[in-house]
């Protein structure tokens, strides 16, 4: 996953300002990424425009996704999608917790 899949959270709904994901690309072409985060019940709480980028041959490439003020509205599982063009090509879990909860126990 990378740096984190763990938010702790004070209370619910909670905002969260501003929050990045970072994807890292090897190969060669022209690319659209997209970047989606599902709430438990796997609708869609917020999604990235497309964003078109370019990989030298033997090249990489590092693409930063910014969302501001994304709002969890309760704890649980929530699903991170990356795409590249209409295919999904990783599905990461974040897990949403509740400070109160001690960020430990069973997450739904």
């Amino acid at each position: 996953m990378g740096v984190f899949q763990n938010i702790i959270l004070p209370g619910f709904p909670y905002s969260i300002v501003k929050f990045a994901v970072l994807n890292h690309w090897e190969g060669h072409g022209e690319f659209e990424t997209q970047v989606r985060i599902l709430n438990p019940d796997h609708e869609e709480l917020v999604s990235s425009l497309q964003s078109k980028f370019v990989i030298p041959p033997q090249g990489q490439a590092d693409n930063i996704t910014f969302f501001a003020n994304v709002t969890f509205d309760r704890p649980g599982t929530y699903f991170l999608q990356v795409f590249l063009g209409s295919d999904m090509v990783q599905e990461s879990l974040l897990y949403v917790q509740s400070l109160e909860s001690g960020g430990s126990g069973a997450v739904n």
